[in-house]
């Protein structure tokens, strides 16, 4: 079970967000997964040892499509692409061996989450 984090959201370059398919909360439930991942990776969390850079990317992705498929978005196949596209980059990769552990803030009221997010499909 997921635990508190801190995430951006999808990091996407500011100047994109003026497309409305690149907003850093567009795909907010493939977004938060992801981080996730990243976080199990670095904070070194129970199971983090079964995924790889490579099948965190692509669980983005498939988020990504279950969202388009149900209609929760629309279909766009660039924006799966150049965002799969991204989270895969060497870039992307040398944060997931490199990163670090950064767990929320020391004083936090763990009862007060920072953002609440229900995902469902159908």
């Amino acid at each position: 079970m997921p635990g508190r984090m801190l995430t951006d959201g999808g990091s996407i370059p500011r100047p994109l967000w003026i497309l409305r398919s690149y907003s850093p909360w567009g795909y907010a439930p493939a977004f938060v997964v992801h981080d996730w991942l990243f976080e199990m990776k670095h904070c070194r969390l129970p199971g983090h040892e079964q995924y790889t850079h490579r099948i965190a990317a692509d669980v983005m992705g498939e988020v990504m499509k279950t969202m388009m498929i149900s209609g929760k978005v629309a279909v766009d196949k660039p924006t799966l692409w150049s965002m799969h596209a991204a989270v895969s980059s060497g870039i992307s990769g040398d944060i997931w061996k490199n990163g670090e552990c950064t767990p929320p803030p020391i004083g936090m009221d763990a009862r007060k989450p920072l953002a609440e997010y229900v995902i469902s499909f159908p």
